[in-house]
């Protein structure tokens, strides 16, 4: 199913609702990430361009946040938004939800 992937990085961003697909659903790719052995963590919720420089909710986040860990098993603790940008009011909400 994949190709052989070489990850050097110590962290894998994920995103948890690409194209309006859960990565829970595919429990197999889900193990196969955490194989990896590798801190994971969340890069946006469905990688929208600027997705979070718009002001987001915090249930917007939390959904992500959902996702994340009904494929994992564990809430994520690091995040990266798309593109590297982010409101001030996101920082916060990101801050307040100790990503």
């Amino acid at each position: 199913m994949w190709t052989k992937i070489n990850v050097k990085s110590d962290t894998l961003f994920v995103i948890p609702n690409f194209e309006n697909k859960s990565i829970s659903e595919n429990k197999e790719w889900c193990n196969h990430i955490l194989r990896l052995n590798k801190t994971i963590g969340l890069h946006g919720i469905t990688h929208e361009y600027n997705e979070f420089a718009i002001d987001r909710s915090k249930e917007y986040l939390e959904n992500g946040e959902k996702i994340f860990y009904d494929c994992f098993g564990f809430y994520p603790t690091a995040f990266k938004p798309p593109q590297l940008k982010i409101s001030k009011n996101n920082k916060k909400l990101i801050k307040n939800a100790n990503l």
